[in-house]
């Protein structure tokens, strides 16, 4: 019999703030409308990927769309206060580290009337190991920078 990799349950905590040098409306409206635009093609889970769409409405979803009907629903938003923070619960798949769950949350604060602060805080519970602390920080270090690139970009 082969050695099974041991889950363990538990939760982790992940805070990132990154500034972005662009108004907050501006900010806002680069991550929720044009999230295609900065996701970076590798974060993608589908064969054959379409296109990032978010729907900013509590109930609303983040998924990507793909050919043929396929798809993947990353998160449901829970809460949203435009253009300041919206909180988000969504599931990791075991192919994905899982099964846990995840609570995002990212706000966004004027520091300055051309700065913003992005903060993004994600909690993880359910079945976490040694790694996903490490690999969760990382890739939401990616895909935000990747964001605050295309924001100061355009």
């Amino acid at each position: 019999m082969a050695d099974k990799e041991i889950k363990v349950t538990g939760s982790i905590q992940v805070d990132l703030q990154i500034q972005v040098k662009r108004p907050r409306d501006t900010v806002w409206t680069s991550l929720i409308d044009e999230t295609t635009a900065w996701w970076p093609v590798e974060y993608y889970a589908t064969t054959n990927p379409l296109r990032m769409v978010f729907e900013p409405i509590p109930g609303g979803r983040l998924y990507e769309e793909a050919e043929n009907g396929a798809g993947l629903l990353w998160y449901t938003v829970i809460a949203i206060e435009p253009p300041t923070s919206i909180t988000l619960a969504g599931h990791i798949a075991p192919p994905f580290g899982g099964p846990a769950t995840s609570l995002l949350r990212v706000d966004l604060e004027s520091t300055t009337d051309s700065t913003t602060l992005l903060r993004v805080s994600d909690s993880v519970f359910g079945c976490v190991d040694a790694d996903t602390e490490q690999r969760i920080a990382e890739g939401w270090r990616t895909l935000f920078g990747n964001a605050k690139t295309y924001i100061e970009a355009n």
